[in-house]
């Protein structure tokens, strides 16, 4: 069960807590098992990551984790696209439930042992894990492993990678899976992407489901990793969704000007107007259909 010191970092946040904790995690004597996060979520961790041992304080990805624990409901489908070890597949299988289904990509092979044992761990019959990258079209890609996980890519230079080594993976086009898969796009409720700047490539390959307008959407916004690409959040949403007929909100859950803040999920809406505010952030957006 979660203890108090989780209970108090899942709703407060003190500027350099994160980085204190990590460095604590030496006085656990077993670094990499299965943890509780602030939820009761079990999980297999390794506390030496950075980020995973943010997991385990309810620092990591909060706003996307709240998110995806308030908008999905019993039945619905989720697609998790950049699973990473699968903490956002976790929360969403449990709130899904046994009717509803859980489609989790992830390429990397450093990685994937962790996602494929977290999903045994907890018995997870609706979930389906794909060791692919999702991309625009079905094919082979490179894909460059990072040093940290977090941060592997389909980019060549994001200017944040210190690359481990590289691997060539499969790549699929969302829309060409569903259709294969026999996967119902009206129940598609949520599609999580985090892909360190090859998301434009991933929208590319879901035109129909993004055009299907019953999905929402998180995704992550890593301009440096973007610039790689040679696009940015502006040409995304104007070429995705203000056509489409979307509202797209910027996604944040501490107030950064202060040292001490009560963790919330503020969305502020971005439109045609205010883009040029949000271009050069690092940051997640939240993507509805318009009503």
């Amino acid at each position: 069960m979660p203890n108090w010191i989780q209970k108090l970092t899942d709703k407060i946040y003190l500027r350099g807590v994160p980085n204190i904790l990590y460095r604590l995690r030496n006085f656990t004597k077993k670094h990499d098992g299965i943890y509780t996060d602030p939820k009761g979520i079990r999980i297999k961790l390794n506390l030496d990551n950075y980020f995973q041992n943010n997991i385990r304080y309810g620092y990591y990805e909060y706003e996307v984790r709240t998110l995806v624990e308030n908008s999905l409901k019993a039945g619905d489908i989720f697609l998790d696209i950049g699973a990473n070890i699968g903490y956002m597949t976790l929360l969403a299988a449990n709130k899904v439930g046994d009717k509803g289904r859980v489609f989790s990509f992830e390429p990397n092979p450093d990685v994937l042992p962790y996602l494929q044992e977290n999903v045994r761990f907890n018995k997870l019959r609706n979930t389906t894990i794909e060791n692919s990258a999702v991309s625009k079209s079905n094919g082979v890609a490179t894909l460059y492993c990072g040093i940290e996980h977090a941060l592997s890519t389909m980019q060549a230079d994001t200017g944040l990678l210190q690359i481990k080594n590289t691997v060539t993976t499969k790549t699929i086009s969302i829309d060409d899976y569903l259709e294969k898969n026999n996967v119902p796009v009206d129940r598609i409720s949520l599609v999580k992407i985090d892909t360190e700047g090859h998301e434009y490539s991933v929208l590319d390959g879901m035109r129909g489901l993004i055009q299907n307008g019953k999905a929402s959407f998180i995704i992550e916004n890593n301009y440096l990793a973007l610039k790689s690409a040679g696009v940015n959040l502006e040409i995304i949403l104007n070429e995705f969704f203000f056509n489409n007929k979307y509202l797209v909100y910027w996604l944040e859950s501490k107030n950064n000007n202060y040292i001490f803040s009560l963790k919330k999920v503020r969305k502020t809406i971005i439109d045609s107007s205010s883009i040029s505010d949000y271009n050069f952030r690092n940051g997640d957006f939240y993507v509805v259909p318009h009503g």
